[in-house]
């Protein structure tokens, strides 16, 4: 190869006599560019990229000393010598500490130390060329042991060049996979949908913090795969360097000690699943099906699955069409054939997934250009959110339930201008109005999810669901006032508040007035 030369120095004699002192060709380089100041050093450098820079200390608009700082922080592998006269010497001993290779004194220089120079400057330039590139390689090979990991649970069949790159990269040295599965405490019958999401996933974020500060002192090396059907209840790992004989009691206590911290900090349940260790590459698709049996097992909470076809694709044209001319009776029977499969029959979690992304595309294009298109927007919302966090079959069958009565409440003919579930809920209300009332009594009452009541609720009255059981009590608790009663305690408990600062915090925030306050007024 021939090394690329740019020399730069704002005395002509000196750029001149330096370009003409010896035969470039003959020691295997070339001077592509010549500069009178740092600054047209530096721009040309950008723009040819030279291997070799011989360049003055002093100089005007840029100096020697601020074009080698400057290039080494971007092209770290140019290789610099500095020209320099006695009296800069001490800068030419700082531009060393910042990886200039040779410094040369004017007074002395010759055809002779000109060529030595060059020749050590060669030498660093190809180290450096091979350190960057033996870095780059790292890198790539680094990024592309991430690449193939993560994607181990994706693949259909694991290809032989994966394998081979994961097994000359040490991952596959007495490997398992291992997955944390999680189960999150509930929000409370108020959280709304968004703040479900929210919380979850910052609650997931945090047990998968603490188990990768945990792994490593059970688990010399591990890296993550992405379970793609299980985003936000599995965190899963290609672990390696395992002891074979210790590793059954080795799971056993990481199990243990994961499922103890992140229970006392996030209140999430966990629970560890892991394959046998296994000790040939050739078994990583050996390995990779026993990790996929025991997250099949799982999901369906059955240890001997036998599987078979959902064959549930012709229903979503048919609840397309129900949907879009209101055909109850059609989309509950299609519904019901839909849960009965997937209660019934053994498939994987993909498999499921991919009929709640069929029946969640049937709803959009049901719904779509209806009367009833703002609702069946805020029940597809509220389906894909239940379906995304669903964990096992179970729950995909309670939200398919869950979806299927809350399009039927919809589909009902309206009394009057009221949403029907409105209207179910305020009769509930009405007629419960002496005992405490829960949201998931209401919704219950109404044929729909509790996170779908409220959010219905709130957007159709302006209030939620909380703030219209209160009302209705206080109002009945006025009407009792106004007729006779005159014991705060007994119409309180009468109307099933659990006790009396309770009832006397929420009359005051709806009348203004303490029940006191008000029964005095009665009486003036």
């Amino acid at each position: 190869m021939s090394y690329k030369v740019l020399i730069a120095d704002d005395e002509m004699i000196i750029l001149s006599g330096i370009k003409f002192m010896i035969r470039w060709e003959d020691n295997d380089a070339s001077v592509v560019a010549t500069a009178k100041n740092g600054l047209e050093a530096y721009e040309k450098i950008k723009e040819l990229h030279p291997d070799i820079v011989i360049t003055d200390v002093k100089m005007p608009i840029m100096n020697g000393l601020e074009l080698l700082k400057r290039t080494s922080e971007n092209f770290p592998e140019i290789v610099f010598v500095i020209l320099t006269s006695l009296e800069e010497f001490k800068l030419a001993k700082e531009a060393i500490r910042y990886n200039a290779t040779d410094y040369l004194l004017k007074t002395e220089l010759d055809d002779k130390t000109l060529t030595e120079s060059l020749t050590r400057a060669k030498v660093e330039c190809d180290k450096r060329k091979t350190f960057i590139s033996t870095q780059s390689n790292r890198m790539l090979t680094k990024d592309s042991l991430e690449r193939t990991v993560s994607a181990l649970l994706q693949m259909r069949t694991i290809p032989r060049e994966s394998i081979l790159l994961l097994n000359s990269g040490g991952l596959l040295r007495n490997y398992a996979m291992i997955g944390l599965y999680t189960r999150f405490p509930s929000g409370g019958e108020e959280e709304s949908r968004e703040e479900k999401e929210a919380r979850t996933i910052e609650l997931f974020n945090w047990v998968k913090e603490i188990a990768e500060k945990i792994i490593p002192s059970y688990i010399p090396a591990f890296h993550s795969m992405d379970p793609i059907a299980e985003k936000y209840h599995l965190i899963a790992y290609l672990a390696s360097d395992l002891d074979p004989l210790s590793w059954t009691r080795t799971r056993k206590l990481l199990d243990e000690k994961i499922a103890s911290a992140t229970l006392m900090v996030t209140g999430a349940e966990t629970e560890l699943l892991a394959t046998d260790v296994y000790q040939s590459y050739d078994s990583l698709d050996s390995c990779r099906n026993s990790f996929a049996s025991m997250l099949h097992s799982h999901y369906l909470e059955n240890p001997d699955p036998v599987f078979e076809p959902l064959g549930l694709e012709k229903t979503f044209a048919r609840l397309e069409f129900a949907i879009r001319n209101s055909v109850r009776d059609s989309f509950s029977m299609t519904m019901d054939e839909i849960i009965s499969a997937i209660g019934k029959k053994d498939h994987t979690k993909n498999q499921a997934l991919f009929v709640t992304d069929g029946i969640i595309s049937a709803l959009k294009s049901g719904f779509e250009e209806t009367p009833l298109s703002l609702d069946g927007e805020e029940l597809i919302r509220d389906a894909v959110a239940e379906f995304t966090f669903a964990e096992r079959r179970r729950d995909i069958t309670e939200a398919l339930e869950n979806l299927k009565q809350e399009v039927l409440a919809v589909l009902s003919p309206a009394s009057g201008n009221q949403n029907p579930v409105i209207s179910r809920a305020k009769k509930y209300v009405a007629e419960n109005i002496g005992k405490p009332i829960t949201l998931s009594e209401v919704a219950s009452a109404a044929f729909v999810s509790p996170s779908y009541l409220s959010a219905l609720f709130k957007k159709t009255t302006g209030k939620s669901l909380v703030e219209y059981i209160n009302e209705c009590k206080i109002e009945k608790a006025k009407e009792m006032f106004d007729t006779g009663s005159t014991r705060v305690d007994e119409t309180a408990l009468s109307l099933g508040f659990e006790n009396i600062y309770y009832f006397s915090k929420v009359f005051k925030k709806m009348t203004g007035q303490s029940p006191t306050e008000y029964l005095k007024r009665l009486k003036s």
